[in-house]
């Protein structure tokens, strides 16, 4: 194998931050780049900082300190925005969305009968 051009500490710091774009995405605070929509997906979003969280106990000991300090502060901005995210009431569904305008619209054709 060739020399690596990026160390491994590099390396890992690289999949905290590919993760924790993820936990962003599922969290809603950024557009999914896939799809450009805005969505919540709060049983993945835990799942992927459970994952970081349990990265960094793992590594402790093991980074150089700027990277733990890194890691600390990342997880502890996603478990805050997880916890704001919590108290925020559900989004409607497209479905429920769908459904709720079908019903609206024989609603008001009942009306105008």
């Amino acid at each position: 194998m060739s020399e690596p051009k990026f160390s491994k500490d590099d390396l890992f710091m690289l999949l905290v931050n590919q993760l924790t774009s993820s936990a962003w995405i599922q969290l809603g605070k950024l557009s999914d780049p896939m799809s450009g929509k805005v969505e919540r997906n709060m049983e993945a979003a835990s799942l992927t900082i459970d994952i970081i969280d349990a990265m960094a106990d793992k590594s402790k000991g093991n980074l150089e300190k700027e990277s733990e300090k890194f890691l600390a502060s990342t997880l502890s901005q996603l478990k805050l925005n997880y916890l704001d995210e919590l108290k925020k009431p559900d989004l409607p569904k497209k479905e429920e969305k769908s459904e709720e305008k079908a019903d609206d619209s024989e609603a008001e054709t009942k009306k105008e009968e």
